[in-house]
């Protein structure tokens, strides 16, 4: 990833958040397929990816999107800025990791990141989870020069991605900078 790229992500957030409810059958039907769909759709635009320009690709499973965007961020030296309002999401996946549908995995990515993240005000306790909420078959997290996105969203499409969202963008990394900022 380098400093001037957006980052774009391909699937919606809170699989980890849905199976718990499902486990609890606190899912209805269009949110039970909107798992499944999620769930069962490949990440088969790997080749499209270097085509179209990316500079760096991590796929967000287990370690959440904050596990995963740290390694890149980690990787390439980086400051990563990631805008909540524009993460795609999973029907009611906020609601549900404001309720305690998570499982271990959420607690434990909340301390692996720990002080290298910082989150900006406002942003509560249920989207901090849902942020470190483990991903089963989760997207793409894809930096790319933000004059190449338009191509790769279009690429991405083509290929039948959930989601072609732009989330936010990477900077140059400052002494004592956090490697991801959460707003």
């Amino acid at each position: 990833a380098r400093p001037g790229d957006v980052l774009v992500l391909t699937k919606p957030l809170g699989t980890g958040a849905l199976v718990a409810a499902m486990k609890a059958e606190e899912l209805d039907g269009v949110e039970f397929e909107a798992l499944v769909a999620c769930m069962t759709t490949l990440n088969r635009s790997g080749l499209r990816l270097w085509e179209a320009g990316a500079t760096a690709c991590t796929d967000v499973t287990g370690f959440g999107l904050t596990g995963h965007a740290l390694e890149m961020a980690l990787g390439s030296g980086v400051t990563l800025e990631i805008a909540c309002a524009d993460l795609p999401l999973l029907p009611r996946a906020v609601e549900l990791c404001g309720m305690g549908f998570t499982c271990g995995g959420t607690s434990s990515n909340n301390r692996f990141t720990g002080d290298r993240i910082r989150y900006a005000d406002g942003i509560g306790p249920d989207v901090i989870g849902l942020l470190n909420d483990p991903q089963t078959s989760g997207g793409l997290l894809i930096s790319i020069p933000a004059d190449r996105s338009g191509d790769l969203v279009t690429a991405l499409k083509q290929d039948g991605a959930l989601a072609t969202a732009v989330i936010g963008r990477v900077r140059t990394r400052s002494p004592g900078d956090p490697f991801l900022i959460f707003h």
